[in-house]
């Protein structure tokens, strides 16, 4: 299992208060961040696993990468673990929309997070497992590689596509994605 998850959330408001109220404590301590999240008094000596995991759904969390608009954020965010799933909720709860995607580095689920659709987590083992069987039996009489490889790529994002449930644009996204470097990193492409 993978230590790491990496998610990138648009968070945005009606009331460009709120977004600056919200930008403020992305960059100060984490406690005070806490603290806004459950709507009580967290010192940075009480914060602890439980309280990290009670508020943001993981151990610990870094913000690499917070761009602030007038009416939205964006968050590049590592967590471990999972997703920030309990932080976009309670954001939610104070009236904040979110979109976001998330990937564990190894992966082992990749997904997305809305507002209007909640989480939709996917499961990489029985995708990977209907990618190795389309590659096991592909067959193509191309001598281009270039036609051998997309071709390939097409059949094995085709049986991706099929071994998840639900697919929303976001998730095909990904999936396209996550194919794309399974073929480059397992070299089974011809000719590159």
């Amino acid at each position: 299992m993978a230590n790491h998850v990496f998610s990138r959330t648009n968070v945005s408001h009606d009331n460009p208060e709120e977004i600056k109220i919200l930008s403020r404590l992305l960059e100060g301590p984490i406690h005070e961040l806490a603290s806004y999240l459950i709507d009580r008094e967290i010192t940075d000596d009480e914060l602890d696993r439980n309280i990290m995991c009670e508020t943001f759904g993981a151990k610990w969390i870094n913000f690499e990468d917070i761009h602030t608009e007038e009416d939205e954020i964006i968050i590049s965010a590592t967590s471990a673990w999972s997703a920030p799933i309990e932080m976009w909720e309670s954001l939610e709860n104070k009236g904040f929309s979110i979109d976001a995607d998330y990937e564990d580095e190894m992966p082992n689920f990749f997904g997305t997070y809305s507002t209007s659709e909640g989480d939709n987590c996917v499961d990489i083992e029985p995708v990977e497992e209907a990618v190795v069987e389309t590659i096991e039996s592909f067959e193509c009489d191309s001598k281009e590689s270039s036609d051998y490889n997309n071709k390939l790529y097409e059949e094995c994002l085709a049986s991706a596509k099929e071994a998840i449930d639900e697919m929303t644009p976001g998730i095909e996204q990904m999936t396209e994605q996550w194919v794309e470097r399974y073929l480059e990193f397992q070299d089974h492409y011809v000719g590159e």
